[in-house]
């Protein structure tokens, strides 16, 4: 899979460039999710409840972010399957 072969023409490069950096993107804010999930700060009030909550959605949305960029990119760039054409018929 090339993203960026020369035969494709210059949208699906540019669109390739977008998800590209959108998928760098997603899985650097999803690791900074698991961090703060998992290491807690400090300074923070340990009875705030709610936060665990909001980290854990946010944790989810951000894998579904990646999950989604990384089958577009998939889908947009699989190469064609290509068929024999001279089978011989048993």
């Amino acid at each position: 899979m090339n993203l960026f072969a020369k035969e494709k023409e210059l949208i699906f490069k540019i669109v390739n460039g977008i998800l590209l950096i959108w998928f760098v993107a997603a899985i650097v804010f999803t690791a900074s999710s698991i961090i703060d999930l998992v290491i807690a700060d400090p300074y923070v009030d340990p009875y705030n409840s709610g936060a665990d909550v909001y980290q854990i959605k946010s944790l989810l949305g951000s894998v579904a972010n990646i999950i989604i960029v990384g089958v577009a990119l998939f889908v947009i760039n699989k190469s064609p399957k290509k068929t024999d054409e001279n089978k011989e018929i048993k």
